[in-house]
């Protein structure tokens, strides 16, 4: 089937995962791109290469576009500040 939008796909300690929604925040750090930096209920947020992304959409493999919000109902113990997303 045909997606509607892009979509930006990454990986997560062997998680793939699926980005449908993000927004850039207005922060400059030095960490390395693909850090996550934040994990709330507002988003996921991760650094790149020019600042911050906030992830609000996200998918995992096999499942469905839900929000951050949803995500992290779920235990998810791979997820924590200072995991890497990767390409």
């Amino acid at each position: 089937a045909l997606n509607p939008w892009p979509v930006a796909y990454t990986e997560c300690d062997k998680h793939h995962l699926r980005i449908w929604q993000a927004e850039a925040l207005k922060e400059k750090l030095t960490q390395k791109p693909g850090a996550i930096i934040a994990i709330s209920h507002d988003g996921i947020d991760v650094t790149t290469g020019e600042g911050v992304l906030r992830i609000q959409i996200i998918q995992e493999a096999g499942g469905k576009p839900i929000s951050v919000k949803d995500f992290l109902n779920a235990p998810r113990d791979w997820l924590k500040l200072g995991e890497m997303f990767i390409e």
